[in-house]
């Protein structure tokens, strides 16, 4: 049997939700300290790989802002109970430095994997 893999994805609206100021965020310290921060963290645990975009703003196709500006995905070997527990563990360590790189609360969603493919092949 092989084991559970579960996604977390981790999205930062484009505005805070209760004072609509636009979010501020810092992706070379993102991606430069607080997620090597938290694959130092979580890498023992299960996570497997991780990716960050950067939504187009505005929306090509709406000429909009979108709802979300950046979102992380990350990929763990292990069922969401383990995710949850190891994002729980960590939270003294990774939760004081979310101020270093953004001033708004992300959205966290937990997904398992549905389908995919590779064009050409």
């Amino acid at each position: 049997m092989s084991p559970t893999q579960t996604h977390l994805i981790i999205a930062y609206p484009s505005s805070d939700p209760t004072t609509g100021k636009p979010l501020n965020f810092n992706m070379p310290y993102y991606t430069g300290h607080h997620v090597a921060l938290a694959t130092k963290l979580w890498g023992p645990s299960g996570l497997k790989s991780w990716s960050v975009v950067e939504f187009a703003n505005p929306n090509p196709f709406s000429g909009k802002t979108p709802p979300y500006l950046f979102q992380s995905t990350l990929i763990w070997e292990g069922s969401p109970e383990e995710v949850l527990k190891a994002v729980m563990d960590s939270g003294e360590v990774l939760g004081p430095d979310v101020v270093n790189f953004t001033d708004v609360e992300p959205v966290l969603w937990v997904a398992k994997p549905g389908a995919s493919g590779i064009v050409g092949e």
